[in-house]
């Protein structure tokens, strides 16, 4: 489903505003009639403009026709008593508790990647909807522009850096969004004909390092218009995909005892599959599965028989089965 955008008969000459820096910029572009100006971010070669119906459009510099400075702020002066102020600033600074339940979840009409399209993504060989490209697990695309007569043709474009370490993850490309993932839980939205990050988002982890954790992370699930990523410390995190706002955060373990989260999650039909790193400590692995829209936890499979389990029976003894690795 590409992103929308409207027809010639549709266009009108309209005066959109947005921020650059301390000051303010006026585009004048072609939009929809009845769409009302909206917020947006910008560089030299291309922009994005989210409505307010919350639709994202990727436009490039070419389709400006005019830009301008108007040096004045478009921030609505607010008319608070000192009281008033305080109350909106403690509110603004009032996070939720992480994984609390959350409200009824519709994704966006220009952004769902919904559990039938992951279920037959390879009838959409131009996007990459899973870490495997398909629950088939193949990592197989049925594009066939790339030959063995023209590979040889193939030339950089682009490229995006996130800084640090290593890049291990798979790219997701959904609709013609690239979703990346970076080795220390950094994340980041681009624009897949340029590269131009539309947002990221920058986790602050504690010191994982010191507890057998291996420093990567093999990129996210996508499911409706949210992200998910396992992280180093041990939690699993939506993302709004279209701005990379935190939805939820959860903790799955506690990462000083050696559990770490590297691999991408597995999005099916409303929940999130997750497993844990445990066997450079020697800990019991384990699978997990998460709500989609809320985080809660559904239910929880050792790799490694417990205690109160029959099959505890197979291992010599207790010490070699609660050693016994299994990491997922």
């Amino acid at each position: 489903m590409p992103l929308p955008r409207p027809t010639d008969a549709e266009l009108e000459i309209l005066t959109v505003l947005w921020s650059h820096g301390p000051s303010t910029v006026r585009a004048v572009h072609e939009v929809v009639t009845k769409r009302r100006p909206a917020q947006y971010t910008t560089v030299l070669k291309q922009l994005q403009i989210m409505d307010e119906k919350e639709q994202l459009h990727m436009l490039l510099k070419s389709d400006l026709k005019q830009i301008v400075h108007p040096n004045k702020s478009l921030m609505p002066a607010p008319h608070l008593t000192a009281a008033e102020l305080e109350n909106v600033l403690a509110f603004l600074g009032k996070n939720p508790p992480a994984g609390q339940p959350a409200a009824d979840w519709k994704p966006s009409a220009d952004l769902d990647a919904s559990f039938p399209r992951l279920r037959n993504a390879s009838s959409e060989p131009q996007n990459w909807l899973t870490y495997w490209g398909d629950y088939q697990g193949t990592h197989y695309s049925r594009l066939d522009s790339i030959t063995p007569s023209n590979v040889r043709s193939l030339a950089p474009r682009w490229s995006f850096q996130f800084g640090a370490g290593s890049v291990e993850s798979v790219p997701l490309v959904v609709d013609g969004l690239m979703f990346v993932t970076g080795p220390q839980n950094n994340a980041a939205a681009l624009d897949a004909r340029t590269g131009r990050p539309i947002w990221r988002y920058t986790r602050t982890l504690p010191n994982v390092a010191a507890h057998c954790t291996v420093m990567a992370n093999r990129g996210l699930a996508i499911l409706g218009d949210r992200l998910y990523m396992g992280t180093l410390d041990s939690h699993l995190v939506s993302l709004d995909a279209k701005t990379g706002a935190v939805i939820w955060d959860i903790a799955v373990e506690d990462y000083q005892k050696g559990f770490s989260i590297t691999h991408a999650p597995l999005a099916i039909d409303g929940k999130i599959i997750i497993g844990i790193t445990a066997g450079e400590c020697a800990l019991t692995g384990f699978v997990d599965a998460y709500d989609a829209a809320s985080g809660k936890l559904l239910w929880r499979h050792r790799t490694i028989a417990q205690r109160d389990d029959p099959a505890r029976s197979t291992w010599p003894n207790d010490k070699a089965a609660d050693t016994g690795g299994g990491p997922t």
